[in-house]
């Protein structure tokens, strides 16, 4: 795979212009819908190349071949499965990160293929760790100072909240869950017409925008810190970024049809308002052409040649939704027409897509660079990143997936009923419910990619103890986050298990002051 073959190198980069046709066409809803409904991604993996880079990977001479199969990872991704270019991003983000701490090829190899073969080895288990005292009411501006004094350490970093008990990697998982909610809901930075995040436009010839110029920089140098920083300390952090944001950040150029995927009511309608644009063009065109004989053939043309649809709608050239942006100067009494029409989708795709969001899109970059080679996530597709970063979208949770995965411990054993009972709870939580009991258990309000399976240590449902004499029903479950540790007390029915749970999940956000209550 890695020699000097120019026929296979030929045939791949075929490879790759049919697959970014096809990509294409489906993502832009084009071509023989019939023809591409049978083609998926999964058909352009190539076994005999995922397992030959799978098999370098655990090799001894992986440090000698790292270069090769980084570049092969970053050109042809789509031929190899999503189980090996996450391996290669883990050894190869391990030794970009943390690469002070290595002396030599072999125990950088070494190293790497214990972090890929170990499985059950957490960030917590490599290198040096830096404690970091956080206010919970000032998550973004903790996180940002945070940011300035250990912004390119090789360290891990642990966070604690201030005035609360707790420590470790519980709240270290808070505070990524936290500051990715806290960051979406920051005003006038994204977009408002879509779950995934894209920056909202700035007007770089406004006198109001100059003062925020710098705020902006500011937290999305911030935010690409913390992605990269949550990647190289393997947590999840709530930040779903959208696919086009990636796109940019990976210096790809996009277009008018790619403004839908962020904004789908505007980019719709300027795509239907380039169709008009040419329909009128070509009509225009005929009747121009079309010999006219007598006065009765040119009156009828008149309206044909006069009409023009586009002025009906009433715009001018300002940015569609932020009236405030105009597209050129003194551009909001320049009325859109027939004739300027095309110069108005070219200027809107312009704003959109790079003049009013480079400054973000730069500094999200110059951050995730502080701490690890930004060209390593080009092995990654733009939606897959999701999963990666932010974790597994909420799906059902079923009782038999559950008990493959979840672990009856200390006082109790798979035929428990507390264990059982507690497995058929969370398998009847709702996306939200389900949240909370994450955030809850874990610190984190989504499971890894993989799963519970991939929750590092495994979840364990432990007996909780309590004093003697007590009644059991009268606590309420209790966790070690650091460890996925659940206490569940030996509650009488079902019913008890299901009203203390709720209870605990819902009064038991944002703090680590319940582990011991007790109901009064």
């Amino acid at each position: 795979i890695f020699d000097h073959d120019t026929k296979k190198k030929n045939l791949l980069k075929l490879l790759k212009v049919i697959y970014l046709k096809v990509k294409a066409c489906k993502l832009y809803n084009e071509g023989n819908p019939v023809c591409l409904a049978d083609i998926s991604e999964s058909d352009f993996i190539i076994q005999k190349f995922d397992q030959e880079i799978r098999k370098s990977l655990g090799d001894a001479r992986f440090a000698a071949q790292a270069k090769e199969i980084k570049r092969f990872c970053q050109y042809f991704p789509f031929v190899l499965t999503l189980h090996t270019r996450l391996n290669h991003f883990k050894m190869m983000k391990s030794s970009n990160s943390r690469g002070d701490k290595f002396r030599g090829a072999s125990s950088r190899y070494q190293y790497m293929l214990m972090h890929l073969m170990g499985g059950s080895e957490s960030a917590e288990s490599r290198g040096k760790r830096i404690k970091v005292k956080i206010n919970r009411n000032q998550i973004i501006e903790s996180g940002m100072a945070c940011m300035e004094q250990y912004a390119a350490t090789k360290s891990i970093l642990e966070f604690d909240f201030e005035e609360e008990i707790g420590s470790g990697l519980g709240p270290t998982l808070e505070f990524f869950s936290l500051s990715g909610t806290s960051l979406q809901a920051v005003k006038n930075i994204w977009r408002k017409s879509t779950d995934y995040l894209f920056p909202a436009p700035i007007d770089f010839n406004s006198s109001e925008s100059v003062n925020n110029f710098a705020e902006t920089r500011n937290i999305f140098r911030y935010i690409g810190w913390l992605v990269a920083r949550a990647m190289a300390d393997e947590r999840l952090l709530d930040l779903p970024l959208s696919e086009p944001f990636w796109d940019l950040v990976f210096g790809k150029k996009l277009g008018l049809k790619d403004i839908q995927r962020f904004d789908k009511e505007i980019g719709k309608f300027l795509i239907e308002m380039e169709l008009v644009i040419q329909q009128e063009k070509s009509e225009r065109a005929s009747a121009s052409a079309t010999p006219l004989q007598n006065e009765n053939d040119k009156a009828s043309a008149l309206p044909v040649l006069k009409e023009d649809r586009i002025s009906r709608f009433g715009l001018s050239f300002v940015l569609p939704g932020f009236e405030k942006i105009e597209l050129l100067p003194g551009g909001t009494d320049i009325l859109v027409n027939a004739e300027n029409g095309e110069e108005y989708l070219a200027l809107c795709a312009k704003k959109m897509l790079h003049d009013t969001i480079s400054l973000q899109i730069e500094a999200f970059c110059d951050g995730y660079k502080q701490v690890m080679d930004i060209k390593l996530l080009k092995c990654m597709k733009p939606r897959e990143l999701e999963d990666i970063i932010c974790g597994e979208k909420g799906k059902p949770w079923d009782i038999a997936s559950l008990s493959e995965s979840i672990v009856p411990s200390q006082g109790y054993d798979k035929l428990s009923p507390p264990y059982q009972n507690s497995l058929t709870y969370m398998s009847k939580l709702d996306k939200n419910m389900q949240k909370l009991f994450l955030q809850y258990v874990t610190g984190s309000s989504r499971l890894p990619y993989g799963g519970f399976s991939k929750l590092s240590p495994l979840l364990h449902i432990a007996k909780r103890i309590t004093p003697e004499g007590d009644i059991a029903d009268s606590y309420l479950p209790s966790v070690m986050t650091c460890q996925n540790y659940l206490k569940v007390p030996e509650y009488s029915s079902y019913k008890i298990l299901e009203e203390r749970f709720n209870y605990a999940l819902k009064e038991g956000q944002n703090s680590f002051t319940l582990s011991q209550a007790q109901l009064q």
